[in-house]
């Protein structure tokens, strides 16, 4: 258990970047804080619990869920940062993003064209 009052967030995607950088910034705070990615480190600092895991798995979230009111009593906040990074255009995503998109582009050119033609 944390102890009695102190706040505790949750933070997924919390082993780099954004996360990472809102893991410290809570800490500094005095939060405890439940950091979650695929590959994180364990942590020696006791108001910090790191959990690695797929977030986007039911049984990831419920074991970050879990595990976080077993050691610090509670959850005061939720920062869903995970995500996953596309290195390229908007409009060449799948077409899962933009249902306008039957099939990737095949250059920048074509891709700025039809989202001018189309809204996604």
């Amino acid at each position: 258990m944390s102890e009695p009052g102190q706040r505790v967030a949750v933070v997924t995607g919390g082993s780099q970047g954004i996360g990472a950088g809102l893991v410290a910034a809570y800490r500094q705070r005095g939060w405890a804080v439940v950091a979650n990615s695929l590959h994180i480190k364990e942590s020696n600092d006791p108001d910090l619990l790191s959990i690695a895991g797929d977030v986007s798995q039911q049984s990831t979230a419920d074991q970050i869920a879990r595990q976080a009111l077993d050691r610090f009593g509670r959850i005061d906040t939720v920062v869903n940062n995970a995500g996953v990074f596309m290195a390229k255009p908007f409009p060449l995503m799948a077409s899962s993003v933009c249902p306008y998109l039957e099939c990737e582009r095949s250059s920048e050119q074509e891709a700025a064209q039809h989202s001018q033609n189309h809204r996604c």
